[in-house]
């Protein structure tokens, strides 16, 4: 008995061993690579990045795209989960790493459609901005991809991270509008090929002349996955009232416009 006892306590302790030696191992493989060359076919020429005895990076390069580009690199080497923390915080997005406990910060950051802001932002850059941003976006990506395993972070949280990218500021979205009859409906969205939220307003006032605005106002949200979804939106409707539909994509543009039945 003693001896059995003695194999499983030496069994545990080899299996708490590897379960150590692999995270240290993957901690290890999600480090940046300091020293060396790394070829990468995005980079605009040749760009060097030194790093002092703390870590701090200093970037050299032909011109500003190469320095746009090694910036980009060493924030996709070292930062990547922070700033896609902060782009999700801000877009109301956090939902997609942290689950239903981040619901609620969600629905709120998204009152202020930060993403469409920077969207159009972006929009009025001038060539040479775009040029600039479009290479330390490609340097983000290339630095992210340099690292032998994903940040710790996302092994973590066991999700995969998302490539950076430049969306266009126009992204196309249908808005549907109907007057509700019932307490709750199942929305039910087909042909969506991105992940994103169906977006559920109340019009407050029905203005309909062209030098008047519709006053609205967020009701809730429900994140969609690409394919044919059917949400229940529960008891959030008040009968008698006008509502508008409409579905914000988290990913790629899609390709093709999608469709919203709405039943009660």
């Amino acid at each position: 008995m003693l001896r059995l006892l003695r194999r499983l306590v030496l069994a545990l302790l080899a299996v708490a061993i590897a379960a150590a030696a692999c995270a240290w191992l993957l901690l290890r493989a999600s480090l940046p690579q300091l020293d060396g060359e790394y070829h990468a076919e995005g980079a605009p020429g040749t760009v060097t990045i030194e790093r002092d005895a703390r870590g701090t990076p200093t970037v050299s390069g032909a011109d500003r795209t190469a320095l746009a580009y090694g910036l980009g690199f060493a924030h996709g080497q070292d930062r990547y989960f922070q700033m896609d923390l902060s782009r999700r915080f801000a877009a109301g997005e956090l939902a997609e790493l942290f689950g239903a406990v981040a619901l609620d910060h969600d629905r709120k950051a998204r009152l202020f459609r930060f993403r469409r802001v920077a969207r159009e932002i972006v929009a009025n850059f001038t060539p040479a901005e775009h040029a600039l941003m479009d290479a330390y976006v490609r340097g983000v990506n290339d630095g992210l991809a340099s690292l032998r395993s994903r940040p710790w972070e996302y092994w973590l949280l066991r999700v995969t991270p998302p490539a950076t990218v430049m969306q266009p500021p126009n992204q196309p979205f249908n808005i549907y509008r109907f007057t509700a009859t019932s307490a709750s409906y199942a929305v039910t969205l087909s042909d969506y090929n991105s992940a994103g939220y169906l977006l559920l307003y109340r019009i407050k006032e029905d203005q309909c002349a062209t030098d008047k605005t519709i006053s609205v106002s967020f009701v809730s949200s429900s994140p969609v996955a690409s394919g044919n979804s059917q949400i229940g939106l529960g008891s959030a409707f008040a009968p008698g009232t006008d509502y508008l539909l409409a579905v914000q994509t988290t990913g790629a543009p899609s390709d093709a416009p999608y469709r919203i039945e709405i039943h009660p």
